[in-house]
């Protein structure tokens, strides 16, 4: 709860971030009075035909997270749980905006100064084993790459329903085959242009700065058109 405020705090009045009203205690409990948002993806893609989002709406959502993600590690902090359900959509006028929510696993990645924290050698698990990078099944530090793996893996269900080590149980057998598994499989919906966001993801190491735009214009290269204004698809068949 400390470290959720803290974050907000940090990013209040800050795109793609939800605002804060108050946070404070009640008696024994500790609380954050926040924007009201809307549906998180994940629940807006199990109640989509086929359980899947098209291609375009899932291309402008990709391009608002990695927008959102550059806001959050130019202030220093990593996610470490990005989602499909820590992901939201706003409402009314603000229903296309998409929101980060859920900091509770977040971490300086940075000091006060802008120097990087001290790398360390053994990392405790933090992120959901479905999303997170395979780095952190190694139980490595983390950097900005692995937020936009997590996304990488968020887009890959919100576009083909499912990721590829769904039904395994194991979490050794979901690491190996996050290892060994082609873009392709992952992804056998999405134009081939989309191969280059993994390969320049393979490229960033624990302290690299992402180039932010490069990713957004792989993403928007899958389509012809990025239309902001359009209204998505769950909007259009009221579901």
């Amino acid at each position: 709860m400390i470290l959720e405020s803290k974050v907000l705090d940090e990013m209040l009045g800050t795109k793609h971030f939800p605002n804060v009203y108050y946070i404070g205690p009640y008696k024994n409990c500790n609380f954050i009075v926040m924007q009201m948002l809307g549906r998180n993806l994940g629940d807006i893609r199990k109640v989509l035909p086929h359980k899947k989002m098209s291609i375009s709406s899932s291309v402008r959502i990709g391009i608002q997270i990695v927008e959102a993600l550059s806001l959050l590690h130019t202030k220093g902090w990593l996610h470490r749980d990005l989602k499909p359900t820590n992901c939201c959509l706003g409402q009314d006028e603000k229903r296309r905006q998409v929101y980060l929510v859920d900091f509770g696993m977040s971490r300086r990645f940075r000091n006060d100064d802008g120097s990087n924290r001290e790398v360390r050698h053994y990392c405790g698990f933090r992120g959901t084993t479905r999303y997170c990078s395979y780095r952190m099944h190694d139980r490595r530090e983390q950097g900005p790459v692995d937020d936009l793996w997590c996304l990488y893996y968020t887009l890959a269900e919100l576009v083909e329903g499912y990721l590829p080590w769904r039904d395994m149980e194991s979490v050794d057998e979901m690491a190996q085959a996050k290892k060994i598994i082609k873009h392709d499989m992952i992804f056998p919906s999405m134009p081939s242009k989309f191969s280059s966001f993994d390969r320049n993801l393979r490229r960033l190491r624990q302290h690299s700065t992402p180039d932010y735009v490069k990713f957004q214009n792989i993403l928007a290269s899958c389509v012809k058109y990025v239309d902001d204004n359009a209204e998505f698809e769950w909007d259009i068949l009221g579901v």
